[in-house]
């Protein structure tokens, strides 16, 4: 039988540790038989085989600018699978970076003891930190793992227009079934900042394309982040931009015409009255799950005419 080492031999044993998510005893430690302790932080694009050699694996790739929400959507992925609201299809399983996924958390929830949630943000540098969540579908028992990367926009930002340095940095986009593009739903609803962002968005998706991380074998999610900001600020022409995102996103880049749709999100809506909490998570994570190749969706978008405050509410 193996015994379990003391926090101090753990503490020991972790700064000699080559594996970012287990920890394994040593003769230095113990002559006992040696257990494997997950600790349960990011898992680094080492750690993640051994997840895809052992279960079906799929993983999905957030791309966005710094503060459009890729960290909050992940987190608040797992907060719907906890929770178990409105879902049917799929139920919680376990995952290997609880560790990572509590520590986002914390400071949205009203043990935090905070009176305004923050997100952490990811520090830049990042391009090898993914978060891992393990399902179940429940209509077939098939047992999948979801990686999630949890990037900084920094990274991404840095390497626009410079295709060399996107094959270098994100070389392992080309695994990803899904790139998940985010549309910060603060800047949509401003009339100064909604054109600049869509085109930012564009023009990343050119980048990913020119340099070949991008193929027929990927789909497109482009998740519009902060919804109930764009139903705050309702009004005749944000309602004709919205409208015309696919289209345009389209126009111009004709190549994903068949592995792109459009999502609407708002994860932590003010309103509850209005939107509920995870607003569109679950809707999102049935697409992500039941990839349905060559397929163009032109999503109709909820009625622009409810009125929002602005980030005062935290539900999770």
């Amino acid at each position: 039988e193996g015994s379990y080492m003391s926090n101090i031999e753990i503490d020991n044993v972790a700064e000699r540790s080559d594996s970012a998510d287990s920890i394994i005893t040593t003769e230095e430690v113990s002559n006992e038989s040696t257990i494997a302790l997950s600790i349960g932080t990011e898992l680094s694009g080492q750690d993640i085989y051994q997840i895809a050699a052992s279960e079906k694996t799929q993983m999905f790739v957030i791309i966005g600018a710094t503060g459009s929400g890729k960290t909050t959507l992940v987190t608040s992925i797992y907060h719907l699978l906890l929770s178990g609201s409105n879902i049917t299809d799929f139920l919680f399983a376990g995952s290997n970076t609880l560790s990572a996924f509590e520590k986002r958390a914390f400071s949205l929830r009203t043990s935090s003891m905070q009176s305004h949630g923050e997100m952490m943000r990811t520090q830049r540098g990042s391009v090898d930190s993914f978060l891992h969540l393990r399902v179940k579908l429940t209509h077939t028992d098939e047992i999948r793992n979801l990686l999630f990367s949890d990037f900084s926009g920094e990274d991404f930002e840095s390497v626009l227009a410079n295709t060399d340095a996107a094959t270098n940095e994100f070389g392992f986009i080309k695994a990803a079934r899904h790139l998940i593009f985010l549309l910060d739903g603060e800047k949509i609803a401003s009339k100064k900042y909604r054109y600049s962002e869509l085109q930012r968005l564009i023009h990343m998706l050119r980048t990913f394309l020119a340099a070949n991380l991008i193929t027929e074998s990927n789909r497109i999610v482009v998740a519009v982040s902060k919804y109930d900001l764009i139903k705050k600020e309702s009004n005749e022409s944000l309602s004709r931009f919205m409208d015309g995102i696919q289209d345009e996103i389209v126009k111009q880049i004709p190549d994903i015409k068949d592995i792109c749709t459009i999502q609407y999100i708002a994860p932590m809506p003010d309103d509850e009255k209005t939107l509920p909490t995870l607003y569109g998570l679950n809707d999102l994570l049935n697409s992500l799950l039941g990839y349905a190749k060559n397929e163009y969706t032109t999503c109709g978008i909820p009625s622009l005419s409810s009125q929002f405050n602005k980030w005062k509410v935290r539900r999770l």
